[in-house]
């Protein structure tokens, strides 16, 4: 069992991107900089989503949260847990592309005064 995590960001599918061009940008941005950094990033980070059950792993240990057990963040709630977070952590090398995808998620989402939303599978 995982979850996905999803910004509040606007999906515009007929282009593949957030509505919202500066959020867009962000996120393309962030996904960009870590295939160039990792040769991998989350597929979903463009969208302004976290789609890989390890990137989520990574968002939990860093807020020391769980989506297993949360449904939402407010904008608030994701202000905070981005302040708070603290992703000084070990992990598998393997995993850099996971790490920062949830960082620069979250950083994101707490700039751009997004809230998130967990879906569960």
């Amino acid at each position: 069992m995982g979850c996905f995590a999803y910004s509040s960001a606007i999906i515009d599918f007929a282009n593949n991107r957030p509505l919202d061009p500066i959020l867009a940008s962000l996120f393309l941005t962030a996904s960009s900089f870590i295939l160039k950094e990792t040769d991998n990033a989350d597929e979903g980070l463009r969208l302004g989503r976290l789609l890989s059950k390890n990137s989520v792993r990574m968002l939990d240990r860093a807020t020391n949260e769980d989506c297993l057990v949360i449904e939402h963040w407010g904008v608030a709630k994701v202000k905070e847990m981005n302040e708070q977070s603290s992703w000084d952590f070990r992990y598998l090398t393997e995993f850099t592309w996971a790490y920062l995808s949830a960082k620069h998620f979250l950083s994101i989402c707490a700039s751009s005064g997004l809230s998130i939303q967990f879906h569960y599978w």
